[in-house]
């Protein structure tokens, strides 16, 4: 008898011996055919708790072994190890690669807000690139140490053209929670990722925002690649800030001319 049709004989073996209500001999045969969720649901059933939980634990090792972690979280579910099935389920939707992972995760961190680990919730937002939800609770539940490392997260996350808007806020976050010394080192440190993704006049706005000494220098390259790429209003822009009305009314009329 091959193994496969050994472990279908156990299995249905136990599950007659369950119906018989012959518990004992159904955990076993259950346990011979490696279904172990099922034996430990009925050690359950019959009352012993703590042989359970061995079982279910057992049960979440074989799974996870066999890189099935959608069953790994369901028998961490029947254990009431609510924690590990929410990590397990974390486990499976990297595994699998959804389609639609944010809404899942979404739906981790707030399970784990439910049950009151912030922590693990914090987890589940940052491993789903869920920033905003991330920087949101850790304020909520004052751990305000977190955020400024989710905000560098966040802003690594996306395209230099859309990191305006969250810098903006996290340079608000920063200007009530953090020294001048930390502030003017955000303003750097942004400044930098923009240069390297050659968003000149953006570095260049930030720099004279912070009355940094390498703002013209930034409006020059700027507006150097401004008219390189035929931007003449920017170009124009860059020119004034830079006090030279006359190369900024020559952009803007180029500017005029090709719009």
């Amino acid at each position: 008898m091959t193994d496969y049709l050994k472990v279908n004989a156990f299995g249905d073996a136990a599950r007659c011996a369950e119906l018989g209500s012959d518990l004992q001999t159904a955990e076993q045969l259950y346990i011979k055919a490696n279904m172990l969720l099922h034996a430990a649901e009925v050690a359950k059933g019959a009352g012993n708790e703590a042989h359970a939980k061995e079982l279910f634990v057992q049960a979440i090792d074989y799974f996870v072994e066999q890189k099935d972690f959608r069953q790994a979280a369901l028998a961490a579910e029947k254990a009431g190890m609510i924690e590990k099935a929410i990590e397990l389920q974390a486990e499976q939707i990297e595994h699998v690669g959804y389609a639609d992972s944010k809404y899942m995760y979404q739906e981790l961190v707030e399970r784990a807000v439910n049950i009151d680990n912030i922590d693990l919730a914090l987890s589940m937002a940052i491993q789903g690139d869920l920033y905003e939800m991330a920087i949101d609770l850790a304020i909520k539940h004052g751990r305000i140490d977190l955020v400024p490392d989710f905000y560098r997260k966040y802003l690594e996350s996306v395209y230099p053209k859309e990191r305006q808007p969250i810098f903006r806020r996290y340079m608000a976050f920063l200007t009530e929670h953090a020294s001048q010394n930390v502030v003017r080192s955000a303003y750097h440190a942004e400044i930098d990722a923009l240069v390297a993704g050659e968003e000149y006049l953006n570095a260049a706005e930030l720099a004279h925002e912070a009355k940094l000494p390498e703002s013209d220098e930034l409006y020059r390259k700027a507006m150097a690649k401004a008219e390189s790429t035929a931007d003449f209003a920017k170009a124009a822009l860059a020119a004034t800030r830079l006090g030279l009305p006359e190369e900024a009314d020559y952009y803007r009329n180029l500017a005029t001319f090709v719009g």
